[in-house]
């Protein structure tokens, strides 16, 4: 429901909207802005974690106004402590454009901001910096009501933070639920990590049945997990991120192993120089069974890298027919995330997995035995870039076409 129309305050907010980026601690307000003389991220060499705030740090709950409504999503504090405690700076960015359509003024805001920290103080743990862009087109409010480059999925709140705090931006990450996060982590060359509380479900959703959506790099449960992924990048004596999915303690496991192709692009590389062999399988895995299983195992054993290529939903249903699949493909791709013998996951859009293959060039591709090695589509592909092909698995005594009919069969019997 729409709040009546409020008249904003006279806040540091307010002075600072000629800037575009309005910081919200009192150190901050004294630093640069992003019109600045300089480039965001030149000759910067400091990493920063990036934080939106409605769904990822705090539980979504609309135009939220009062300090009493704040909520953090479970493990959050703790989230922050641990980057507090790896020395690497956590900046909240936060579209709020409830201040341009006259919703809350920005003196509650700032009310919010302080009693949020307070709250994080009393966990153990700080926001090193805190943007606000108060902004947005459709506004009631002057001087909010306007188009701004620092509304994400815009990068001028990580412009300025990059240029007060000396963060690099392409070494940084931007933690999100929202496709708009992503794609502002993708326009300042950071890594983007989509959490799938708040709205983040349904942004995962999204960009993985839409080809041209904007993809976040990796996938993770919530701001938890999400840091404890982003330490593991960033200090390989945890555990290498991808590989079963765990550190060589056994932690930590997540509990989604998609990554944009980007991202696994530059990932396989880094393989490669390690001596690495990867192996590379691909299908639908709809309603995933023991054959699907047998299948992955035996080709984890070929290997010491796994990636799981699975067609999308369109291409499922334009090869297996009407109904299908099932499953839909964020679910799939999480099922396929669980088994131990999965290293990566990606999803393709194409109705043969060759572009996959001639980019990616694993050492050997792994096809089931509804297949011979001659009769693999992708044969000639995998031979031209030097690869081998090789087929793997039980012999196929289980279909998901089958399943499905055995179920609809006991369905109908009485």
């Amino acid at each position: 429901m729409r709040r009546p129309h409020r008249k904003s305050s006279s806040s540091s907010l307010v002075r600072s909207a000629e800037a575009q980026v309005s910081p919200e601690s009192e150190r901050m307000q004294a630093m640069p802005h992003s019109n600045s003389k300089g480039k965001a991220g030149v000759g910067c060499r400091r990493r920063g974690v990036f934080l939106d705030r409605d769904g990822t740090l705090i539980q979504e709950k609309g135009y939220l106004r009062h300090p009493g409504e704040i909520a953090f999503v479970a493990g959050a504090p703790e989230a922050v402590r641990h980057l507090n405690r790896a020395g690497l700076p956590v900046v909240l960015v936060t579209n709020q454009s409830g201040i341009a359509r006259g919703y809350f003024s920005t003196r509650e805001l700032e009310a919010v901001h302080a009693a949020l920290r307070e709250m994080l103080a009393a966990q153990g743990a700080r926001l090193d910096a805190v943007y606000t862009c108060p902004h947005h087109p459709e506004g009631t409010v002057e001087p909010y009501a306007r188009l701004c480059p620092c509304r994400k999925p815009g990068t001028g709140m990580l412009e300025e933070a990059s240029l007060a705090l000396g963060i690099s931006l392409p070494d940084s990450y931007l933690v999100g639920d929202k496709l708009a996060d992503m794609e502002a982590a993708r326009r300042a060359g950071s890594t983007g990590v989509l959490v799938q509380t708040g709205y983040g479900r349904q942004a995962w959703a999204t960009c993985l049945r839409k080809a041209a959506a904007t993809k976040p790099d990796r996938v993770a449960r919530d701001l938890a997990e999400a840091v404890s992924w982003i330490l593991a990048d960033l200090d390989p004596g945890r555990g290498t991120p991808g590989e079963d999915g765990q550190g060589s303690d056994g932690v930590p496991r997540w509990s989604c192993k998609w990554s944009s192709f980007s991202w696994l692009k530059k990932r396989v590389e880094e393989y490669r120089t390690q001596g690495k062999t990867l192996v590379l399988a691909n299908g639908i895995f709809d309603l995933l069974h023991v054959g699907h299983v047998g299948y992955l195992a035996a080709a984890r054993a070929l290997g010491d890298v796994l990636i799981v290529a699975v067609n999308d939903d369109e291409t499922a249903a334009a090869l297996k027919g009407p109904g299908r699949p099932v499953t839909p493909v964020e679910e799939r791709v999480e099922i396929l995330s669980a088994l131990a013998c999965v290293d990566h996951c990606l999803v393709f859009f194409e109705g043969t997995v060759d572009r996959v293959l001639e980019e990616l060039r694993p050492d050997i591709h792994a096809k089931g035995t509804d297949y011979r090695e001659d009769s693999v589509p992708e044969r000639e592909t995998v031979l031209r870039y030097g690869g081998r092909v090789r087929i793997v698995g039980p012999a196929k005594v289980q279909a998901t076409t089958d399943l499905i009919a055995r179920m609809r069969e006991r369905s109908t019997t009485p």
